[in-house]
């Protein structure tokens, strides 16, 4: 009996889950079989995605940000809860594996995910983690993170190998643990444009986890109907997808579907987002030009919103002294993300391989 190819994205925001759409599509596309495990917006998310597959209930890794910028300290006080949560899902797999014939994983930064019957693969771009350019943290937190993806097959990174790609150092660490495959930059997105409506100029695309992700919302929605432009703001709240008019040319959604979001980024002048890698993934699927806008105190976005802006690409802003009165202005004078044209291949060949460990 051919077995299932379970696939986990991790539930720190939409991003992880977003990103897997591609692989899903194309798992199912070789007909491979393919059964999910997620949890909160990221589970709605893929349940409207994808409403024909079944999806197993994945217990929330619950990582809150905070309110300030001390990151590193909420991180270290909530490392217990997120070891312990690796621990849980490495005694509930045996469970999952048997009741549902897995025979491969795909987990997207989750830690807990492999089991000695299966091939299982890790996928992650965040091999070279940053902390704020102290060498001692960084150093041990690499150091951790090896080891734990040492216990995978295969580690999938979503990005160009050579030096033009998007994360620089960040997924091009100098050692690497287990065999390694670039798959480049990995969309739920195809370019489109419609022309035969009005669509806003700006498209403001709020997303990570809470209470980051509100403060931001409260704050774009405050600041947007000062400002000349059309805009319309996309929650990222699946669980609330209705729609608000906040002034005579500002309107929000809490989602829209797959298609009509990239309806609407591909013929907007400007994008306001957060600098998650999956975001910037798929903008750079339309080339458009971005303000960004990090989460406080989360180093990777930091990191990207910098590099693109030393670039000369976006213009980055924090969230505490954003003005989109201004910055929307600034922005526009950079050159905006690069378009890249993934490789689907890259992709294929990987699940091919897969489809014959399967059976």
């Amino acid at each position: 009996m051919t077995k299932k190819l379970l696939v986990a994205p991790l539930d720190w925001g939409l991003g992880h889950a977003t990103r897997c759409v591609p692989i899903i599509r194309c798992a199912m596309a070789l007909n491979i079989p393919v059964i999910l495990a997620a949890a909160g917006r990221s589970k709605i998310f893929l349940q409207n995605e994808f409403p024909d597959l079944e999806i197993i209930d994945s217990e929330s890794y619950n990582i809150h940000y905070p309110k300030n910028n001390r990151m590193n300290l909420s991180m270290a006080i909530q490392a217990p809860k997120i070891l312990h949560r690796i621990y849980q899902e490495r005694r509930n797999l045996n469970k999952i594996v048997n009741d549902y014939h897995i025979g491969s994983i795909i987990s997207d930064n989750r830690y807990g995910l492999y089991h000695p019957a299966t091939y299982n693969i890790f996928m992650t771009h965040q091999l070279h983690i940053q902390a704020h350019g102290n060498k001692l943290i960084e150093s041990t937190l690499q150091t951790i993170n090896h080891r734990l993806i040492h216990h995978f097959d295969e580690l999938w990174i979503p990005d160009f190998e050579g030096l033009e790609n998007l994360a620089g150092q960040l997924s091009h660490p100098p050692l690497k643990t287990v065999p390694t495959y670039y798959l480049g930059a990995l969309s739920r997105f195809k370019t489109k444009t419609n022309t035969a409506k009005t669509f806003p100029e700006i498209i403001v695309i709020i997303s990570g986890p809470e209470p980051q992700r509100t403060l931001f919302e409260e704050k774009v929605t405050a600041q947007l109907p000062k400002t000349d432009y059309t805009a319309l703001i996309v929650c990222g709240t699946p669980e609330h997808p209705d729609c608000k008019q906040i002034s005579e040319k500002i309107q929000k959604v809490g989602h829209l579907e797959t298609e009509t979001l990239a309806q609407y980024i591909a013929n907007a002048s400007m994008i306001v987002a957060r600098p998650g890698y999956s975001t910037l993934m798929d903008i750079t699927v339309f080339g458009k030009k971005v303000l960004l806008i990090p989460t406080p105190g989360q180093t990777e976005q930091e990191f990207l919103a910098d590099q693109l802006c030393q670039n000369g690409q976006c213009f980055t802003v924090a969230q505490a002294t954003m003005n989109l009165q201004l910055d929307l202005n600034i922005a526009d004078r950079f050159s905006g993300l690069p378009q890249y044209s993934p490789d689907p291949s890259l992709l294929n060949d990987r699940l091919l391989i897969i489809k014959e460990k399967l059976h």
